[in-house]
């Protein structure tokens, strides 16, 4: 029997040491894939926070420089004001929370509306009139147009900015009228013919059109599930045949009116200008893109685009901005540089 307990001994301590070893390799186990989960839950909700902050991420005029949309109390008092004087009851009631809607969801299309309604409010009933059925498209329509006609003239509405450059009256008689680019164009679209044959779209209006363009995009990237409609396409590829239409002002210029092509390579703020409205416009394809608000017309005309970059590449590099294209000079900086143009924060 003390024979057979010797033998027994062994062989219950190498069960024991087998049931322990695989009780820890167990815990190791648990232990590794509980870690992992935690990770993987972490990695997870970083890349949902990242996504979350970079869905809405828009490039700035001058990175140092951000827009502020707070509108002062005594003038959205004034802006309603307006509005009830405009509307019945019932449809200022209506209205009213349209434009508290687009206060919340796209701050700076309400930012635009609030400034631009004043001296332009024949433009906005009408837009009003025909959107009303839709959040977004009075969001896009007014914010848009009223882009345009707030200031332009004197001014592009840059974010909350009001930019002014050089010698805009002289320059604005030596562009030659957007028609003239048909000849680029084997296959003009209705699109083509209506901004550059009918409406004779000069290169300042252009980059006007891409200014306003762009906010358009924003409006439909902020809206996105939050309206019926569910986001609209067709302000992106608006914005890369805008994009596009650019380029042909430079290229005729270049080619035809030499002395022009001299006064916009002289006028650094200009160049500026365009350099940092084409940033800005392409950063808001590029998330436009990612989030489902693009079509194959954008593609296109975004390769159209992308074929004459050249062109823009080189009028830069003329102008002696390219060096300016990804770095952080504050507004004093530029002008020190010869970068001439006029910032106004719109009050």
């Amino acid at each position: 029997m003390g024979k057979e307990n010797n033998i027994m001994l062994p062989g219950k301590t190498r069960k024991s040491c087998f049931v322990k070893g695989c009780l820890i390799a167990c815990l190791l186990v648990f232990v590794a894939t509980v870690g992992l989960t935690i990770v993987s839950i972490y990695l997870l909700n970083k890349s949902t926070d990242n996504y979350q902050k970079n869905k809405n991420k828009t490039e700035l005029f001058i990175k140092n420089n951000p827009p502020d949309y707070t509108i002062s109390n005594a003038k959205e008092a004034e802006f309603f004001s307006t509005l009830s004087k405009i509307f019945s009851k019932d449809d200022y009631e209506e209205a009213k929370e349209k434009m508290l809607r687009i206060k919340e969801i796209y701050p700076e299309g309400y930012f635009v509306i609030v400034h631009g309604l004043f001296d332009n409010q024949d433009i906005f009933i009408n837009i009003y009139n025909n959107f009303k059925n839709n959040d977004e498209d009075v969001s896009v329509f007014l914010s848009h147009e009223l882009t345009h006609v707030a200031f332009f003239g004197d001014a592009f509405l840059i974010e909350d900015k009001k930019i002014s450059i050089k010698d805009e009256l002289n320059l604005v008689g030596m562009l030659p009228s957007g028609e003239v680019l048909l000849q680029y164009i084997n296959e003009p679209t209705d699109f083509d013919l209506k901004y550059l044959s009918e409406n004779k779209q000069n290169l300042l209006v252009s980059v006007d059109e891409v200014n306003a363009y762009t906010k358009s995009v924003r409006n439909s990237r902020n809206f996105k599930g939050k309206s019926e409609s569910g986001g609209t396409v067709s302000a992106s590829s608006n914005l890369a045949r805008q994009l596009y239409f650019i380029t042909l002002h430079i290229k005729y210029i270049k080619k035809n009116q030499p002395s022009t092509y001299l006064a916009i390579q002289n006028n650094r703020g200009f160049a500026y200008i365009i350099m940092r409205l084409v940033k800005m416009a392409e950063t808001e394809l590029l998330m436009a893109d990612s989030e489902g608000l693009f079509n194959q017309k954008t593609r296109d005309n975004l390769a159209l685009f992308n074929e004459n970059r050249y062109i823009l590449e080189q009028y830069f590099n003329d102008a002696g901005v390219n060096d300016f294209s990804d770095t952080e000079f504050d507004y004093q900086e530029l002008r020190s540089k010869g970068i001439d143009f006029t910032i106004e924060k719109v009050k």
